[in-house]
């Protein structure tokens, strides 16, 4: 019995010995099991928490993305356009000038006119070697407006200062167009002893072109040509070029230099760089008018 026993007893050691091993081995293997599912579940609020941080980024990037402001403008252009039609280029008063921002329509573009030399006008006057040094005279007389979409942005807020000043400004006009135009308004008696011609921003000229306008403006007219600036837009060198070489040409003719003005006002744009918002349609007037002040 004894010997039986001592027999079993080995037996009964290693089986105890097994149940142990296999205990630890579940043990182990419950640990294990849980800190996986610890690890996913982490791993799952983390990649969670992430994706509703991208989310969140996203909207608040559409949030504070500019809005196109090019309808903006376009309305606007089409209202300025508008309120001068209906003066027919007469005095604006500042009460109708009241709440007249921005309305809706489509651009309008116009075939370029056929202003060159070959047009009659009167004999240009004894050109001149060198810089013009001429100074501005104090203006006196009637102002006329020859610009494109940049000056019609500005046109109510100028206005405002010169209130009996005729402007014909037109979306998208280049300077091949102006002697046309020029003629027209001297047809209607509406051509002042001061011109301001504000156009260059839509395309290159010939020189000869702008001899022509200014030959048939004459002598005897004090002409400011405002020359052409964008932000963006990028602008031939030899529309400025030619814009200062007539300068250069005509003891009548001065610049007013807005490319130089413009870069110190970057709020005074919409995005497009080249046209003026509300705040700049204010100093560009105010600007312009200090030169017909002989400054």
């Amino acid at each position: 019995m004894k010997k039986q026993m001592e027999k079993s007893t080995p037996h009964t050691e290693k089986s105890k010995a097994s149940k142990t091993f296999d205990m630890s081995s579940l043990k182990e293997e419950i640990n294990r099991t849980r800190k996986t599912k610890k690890y996913r579940t982490r791993k799952r609020y983390l990649q969670t928490a992430v994706l509703i941080l991208c989310t969140a980024i996203t909207f608040f990037g559409i949030l504070t993305t500019p809005v196109s402001d090019e309808d903006i403008l376009k309305k606007e252009l089409k209202k300025h356009a508008e309120l001068l039609k209906e003066t027919e280029c007469t005095e604006i008063s500042p009460e109708n000038l009241s709440g007249s921002r921005i309305v809706s329509a489509a651009e309008k573009k116009e075939t370029p006119g056929s202003g060159t030399a070959s047009d009659s006008f009167p004999q240009p006057p004894e050109k001149k070697a060198g810089r013009n040094t001429r100074k501005s005279k104090k203006n006196t007389g009637k102002i006329t407006v020859i610009g494109d979409s940049v000056f019609l942005g500005a046109a109510l807020e100028f206005k405002k200062i010169q209130k009996s000043s005729v402007i014909d400004a037109k979306i998208s006009r280049q300077v091949c167009q102006a002697l046309n135009v020029a003629k027209k308004l001297r047809k209607q008696k509406k051509l002042g002893d001061t011109i301001i011609i504000s156009l260059g921003t839509n395309g290159p000229f010939n020189i000869r072109t702008g001899e022509a306008l200014i030959n048939y403006f004459g002598t005897d007219r004090q002409i400011f040509w405002i020359n052409a600036y964008s932000r963006k837009e990028e602008i031939p060198d030899s529309v400025n070029q030619n814009i200062q070489k007539l300068a250069e040409q005509y003891n009548n003719l001065t610049v007013i230099p807005w490319n130089k003005e413009g870069k110190k006002h970057t709020d005074w744009f919409y995005q497009d760089g080249t046209h003026l918002n509300e705040r700049g349609q204010k100093g560009f007037a105010k600007f312009v008018n200090k030169y017909l002040s002989g400054l």
